[in-house]
């Protein structure tokens, strides 16, 4: 059982506070350009899935976090 959605900045804080030493995510670009994260670069929108990349950061859900807004929250000590 999972105690938190993967790849979300609740994910990311829960594993550091549970002394995780380090983090892996996947990052896509959308439509407008902006970096996010997910594990597949697919989203259920539509009743279909769809590439991250068809849509503008705003169109998004608010789960799936920016790179910028992870390393505000999580630190910038990640090797990428």
């Amino acid at each position: 059982m999972a105690h938190s959605a993967e790849n979300t900045l609740e994910s990311f804080e829960l594993a550091l506070r549970l002394g995780a030493t380090g983090l892996e995510t996947d990052v896509w670009l959308t439509k407008d350009g902006q970096v996010v994260c997910d594990h597949d670069g697919m989203v259920n929108k539509f009743l279909r899935r769809t590439p991250i990349n068809k849509f503008n950061r705003d169109e998004l859900a608010s789960s799936i976090p920016s790179l910028e807004k992870i390393f505000e929250r999580c630190g910038t000590g990640i090797n990428y």
